[in-house]
Formats: structure tokens, sequence, C-alpha cells
């Protein structure tokens, strides 16, 4: 079995990449540009062995390596993410998030990929008041971003009804772990406050702290796409929410972090940011009933995330 992870050298691919080799005996293969950064070079260095290769490339170059390797499945996880920056460059996060993952379904249809995995998020819904949120809840996207992630999702439908080739989309509901470093451009409150809680110094919080998410540790999303992935099911473009199934304003994680740290930072208070939803709560029981069960606890991941950023 031979598997694709597009940006795999970011926060969630890089796990994905681990997580194969710990889980499967499939052959990785791993496309990264490092636009989002080089925090994780050295690991994906690390990494390569005799079942997982490389490529430092753009997407857009990627159809030599199609044309050279006959790929079962493709996790895709490349994004040019942040909403604020969605808002001040539509056009430049479109390109790289629709046209670049449109380029990515062609390539996959014309090699005969056997399933494509596509990373949506949560931010499809907007600000959404039924909770928890189903995937059959209307999608109200509120930046660029979000409504780049719904386009995609309408494509790989699309992809499977006109040509045959298998799509699944997840949306993800806030994921944080190991590997997200606080400038991140997925960074999660936890992440983002986590080098202030160390070092004891001011944390900035956005709005009065009572917006609430429900966060998803990285590791149970990489068993979410293989799960999806290895299906024999055809899912034809189906959509599962994945998360945890709970959500936890921002002043709990303040706690919980100062229980876990000892330490009790000032607070830097601002208003509420462009584009932010007020809460996200998933309902999860779709994709429980393909064998999916979140593993990682809030207060043991935040741990888990703690114990890593201490040697950073």
């Amino acid at each position: 079995m031979k598997v694709l992870v597009t940006g795999s050298g970011g926060f969630i691919g890089s796990n994905m990449v681990k997580y194969l080799l710990n889980n499967t005996n499939y052959e990785i293969f791993g496309i990264d540009n490092f636009s989002s950064g080089r925090k994780n070079e050295n690991l994906i260095k690390s990494l390569q062995c005799e079942r997982f290769s490389f490529y430092e490339s753009d997407l857009s170059l990627a159809k030599e390596i199609f044309q050279k390797i006959k790929f079962d499945i493709v996790f895709h996880f490349a994004a040019t993410p942040r909403v604020l920056y969605s808002v001040e460059h539509p056009v430049e996060t479109n390109e790289n998030n629709v046209s670049n993952t449109l380029m990515l379904l062609d390539f996959c249809k014309e090699t005969g990929v056997k399933k494509f995995v596509f990373s949506s998020s949560s931010s499809v819904y907007g600000d959404l008041v039924d909770f928890p949120t189903k995937e059959s809840s209307t999608k109200n996207p509120k930046s660029p971003y979000a409504l780049q992630k719904s386009i995609i999702e309408e494509y790989c439908k699309l992809y499977s009804s006109l040509y045959g080739l298998d799509t699944v989309c997840l949306r993800y509901f806030n994921v944080y772990g190991p590997g997200q470093y606080a400038e991140n451009a997925y960074s999660t409150v936890i992440s983002a406050w986590m080098r202030g809680f160390i070092e004891n110094s001011t944390i900035r919080l956005d709005d009065d702290g009572l917006q609430s998410r429900d966060f998803s540790y990285v590791t149970d999303v990489c068993k979410a796409n293989l799960i999806v992935g290895s299906s024999a099911e055809n899912f034809n473009g189906e959509v599962f929410n994945v998360a945890c199934d709970n959500t936890t304003n921002l002043l709990e994680i303040f706690d919980m972090l100062k229980a876990i740290t000892g330490n009790n930072p000032a607070i830097d208070r601002r208003p509420p940011r462009i584009g932010d939803v007020r809460k996200t709560h998933a309902d999860i029981e779709k994709i429980k009933r393909l064998g999916f069960e979140y593993e990682v606890s809030l207060k043991e991941g935040i741990r888990l995330t703690y114990e890593w950023y201490k040697t950073v």
C-alpha cells in the first residue's frame, strides 16, 4: 500500500507520518514546501527511512511524483490556514486552498488513486446555535478560509460522482498536541498559551474567555484519517466530524494549564477576533459507526502537550 501525505512538514501532517509508521506497514511518501515554516524540517529528516520518503515541493509541481508512483491513498493536509490571513488575502489563500487542491484531485483522478481523504474544518459551519453539531447542519462559512474548505468539500463530492474517485472529508474541531508551536497557523489557545504558562509571562485572551471549543488531540485526528483512508467503504464525498464530543471554555483551559504548570500568568485582554465563532461542539456519532473512539482526554492531552513543549 502506497500513501501520500501532503503537508507532511506541518503540524498534523508530520504527526500523521509518525502515526502511519507506528500503526501500519504502508509505504509512505510526504510532500511539503515548508511555506508555513521549517520548525519540523529536522523531524521530517529524522523520520525518513525505507518506508518514508519526502519531497520538498509545491503541490503544483507534484504531477511528476504521481507519474512515478501509483498511490493508493492520498491524505491531504496541505493548506494555507489562518482565518484572519484569509480575510486579508482571499485571492492568495483561494489559489493555495482551492486551485491547488483541485489540481491534486485531478492528479488523483488521472492516476487511479483509490481514496482521497480531505482535511476540512469545523469552520464551515460558521457560528451555529444547534449543539452538538451534526454533519447535516447547514454550512455558513464566515471567512474565506472556511469558504475555501467548504468549496473543496463540494469538489470532492463532484469528483466522486463524475469521475469515480472515492473521496471523504473530515471536519476537524480545534486540533492541538505535540508539534503545534504557538506561532503555528492552526495554533489552538492551548499551544498559544503554553509558552506563557511555562515562563509565567503574559498571555493574550481575546474576548471574555467564555467562548468554548470542542478540542481534538492530534493522534485522535490521525486515527480518524487512517480509519476512513483504509476503509473498504466507498464514501463518495461523505463528511465526518472529528472531535471529542465535548466543549470547554477558555477560562477552563486557563485553569487546567494553571494546575498542570503551577504558574498563573497575567492576562492581556483583547477584543474578539474577526471571523471567530463563539462555540464549537461536535456530534461524532457518525464517525463512531466506523469504529472511531477518541482516546486522549483534554486534561491528558494538555499534559502531553506541556511535556513536549518543555523540550523545544
